[in-house]
């Protein structure tokens, strides 16, 4: 995985992530098997590169011992297809919100289709554990395509969805539902350019104001 990532609390468990501050934070207590990877592959991502970044992940995944899952159809309604992954987090989520969560995943590794594991001796528990000691709820990754041509749907601070690094707890559940909520209030990225990562960006700095 590239990209510097990161997340910050202040006070009330407010998140935003920008730059991966983690190296110095003491390890928490997790398992393996307590980290899923969520991993989009829609017919035809599988058609073209899907199968192979789907098989590099899983032998990380199998090597580590870490969960892998995989999810094929999922209904965006009316958005861009790149609305997936907010929709599958969502519902990864959604049992916390209802109080039926028996889970014993503590942290949830977002992947596009497109995104993959270099290396294999990177020691994703080690990261997890400092990640699940720190303050951050969300760790993202920058988005090194930076500068835009265009400020206006990027915002004053870019950052890529292509890998995110989620605790799975409460306030997850409450920041991916609003974020998939906001999209019905923001047309222009329903099928616009920068889509769901824009509404990420205003959906952030909501949460860090409120």
């Amino acid at each position: 995985m590239s990209g510097r990532m990161a997340a910050r609390l202040h006070g009330a468990p407010l998140a935003v992530g920008f730059a991966l501050m983690l190296a110095s934070c003491p390890a928490a207590a997790i398992d393996p098997d307590q980290i899923k990877i969520l991993f989009h592959a829609p017919d035809n991502i599988m058609r073209s590169f899907g199968e192979d970044s789907m098989e590099i992940n899983r032998l990380y995944a199998q090597r580590h011992g870490v969960s892998f899952e995989v999810i094929k159809d999922v209904d965006v309604e009316d958005r861009d297809v790149r609305w997936s992954k907010v929709k599958i987090i969502q519902e990864e989520m959604l049992p916390i919100l209802e109080g039926k969560d028996n889970s014993r995943i503590k942290v949830i590794l977002w992947l596009d289709s497109d995104a993959v594991f270099t290396n294999f001796d990177f020691d994703l528990l080690s990261l997890c554990r400092k990640f699940l000691d720190s303050s951050f709820h969300i760790a993202l990754c920058k988005d090194l395509s930076m500068p835009r041509d265009s400020g206006v749907t990027c915002g004053p601070v870019c950052f890529s969805t292509g890998s995110i690094l989620l605790r799975r707890n409460e306030w997850t559940a409450h920041f991916t539902k609003n974020w998939w909520e906001l999209g019905r209030k923001m047309d222009q990225f329903v099928l616009g350019r920068d889509h769901e990562e824009s509404v990420s960006v205003f959906n952030t700095f909501m949460a860090v104001l409120s």
